[in-house]
């Protein structure tokens, strides 16, 4: 298990981040992000998207499953679990089948759906901090 630490100040600190998760994705296909409500977990995958070659990308928090498709066709999930309120929940809307499809996939808000994940996924974990958002990623 690794551990990588950033601490980014502006939005622009984010790039750097958003490549260092992107080239993690050819070896692992689930993403976790945790943090607090604002801390920017949504933000941050934008910017990790955008940096695949999707042009446009926004959040699930009302469909809860967002589908991307990249300039190269490879096909990315970004999944926010926050108005999940069962497992069963989760069952109905394709979850088990999203993430043992082996393609890429960020949750938000995984702490809803642990029962399901596998034990590999790649833990984000984002803080704010004396103006300092502290991503710190396990791999």
């Amino acid at each position: 298990m690794a551990i990588t630490n950033f601490s980014i100040s502006t939005i622009t600190d984010l790039k750097k981040v958003a490549d260092f998760i992107s080239s993690l994705i050819n070896d692992r296909f689930i993403f976790i992000f945790k943090g607090e409500i604002g801390t920017g977990k949504t933000t941050l995958i934008k910017e990790i998207v955008k940096t695949l070659g999707v042009e446009q990308s926004s959040s699930p928090s009302y469909n809860i499953i967002n589908t991307y498709i990249t300039q190269q066709k490879q096909m990315i999930y970004h999944v926010d679990c926050f108005r999940i309120n069962n497992l069963n929940e989760a069952y109905d809307i394709g979850l088990l089948e999203i993430i043992d499809e082996e393609k890429t996939c960020f949750i938000e808000w995984p702490e809803k759906i642990l029962n399901l994940l596998p034990a590999n996924c790649v833990n984000i974990n984002i803080e704010i901090e004396n103006n300092l958002r502290k991503i710190s990623i396990t791999t």
